[in-house]
């Protein structure tokens, strides 16, 4: 089974650890909000970020959606690797279904190895960010 941006998954459970030991400690209550953001035994990821004041775009909506759906294994998950990459050759956008033998005839256009660029999606960048800062601020508030 494939999973979706492994570093992005990681960062987001990350982030959710932080928020939920800052929850217990600060909100003894928040067991019961914790029911109510779960869906058939799914957190809802999206419920815990905004409510610790994360602002969320459309991108980061979609992305959680997908990780939630590789979550649940209901059916066999398709992943959406265009959510997280962003891949180009030769400074022009590669779409997420061309293939390589196409973007080497009308891209490339030459006989050599065709070299394709990816970088991360700027959300994944700034969670991958964000839960190293959280981390940092974590070990700081223990060692105190």
């Amino acid at each position: 089974m494939t999973q979706p941006a492994p570093n992005y998954v990681s960062a987001v459970d990350a982030c959710i650890r932080v928020y939920e030991r800052n929850a217990n400690v600060k909100d003894p209550s928040a067991e019961e909000v914790g029911a109510e953001e779960a869906t058939e035994g799914m957190l809802d990821y999206i419920a815990v970020l905004e409510r610790n004041g994360e602002v969320l775009g459309d991108a980061e909506r979609a992305a959680l959606d997908d990780v939630t759906q590789w979550r649940a294994q209901t059916g066999e998950y398709v992943g959406r690797p265009e959510l997280y990459l962003h891949l180009s050759c030769r400074g022009r956008t590669a779409q997420p279904k061309t293939t390589l033998a196409t973007i080497k005839t009308n891209v490339w256009k030459a006989n050599t190895d065709v070299v394709v660029h990816y970088e991360w999606a700027e959300f994944v960048r700034n969670r991958i960010s964000k839960a190293q800062s959280l981390a940092s601020v974590a070990v700081q508030v223990n060692n105190v």
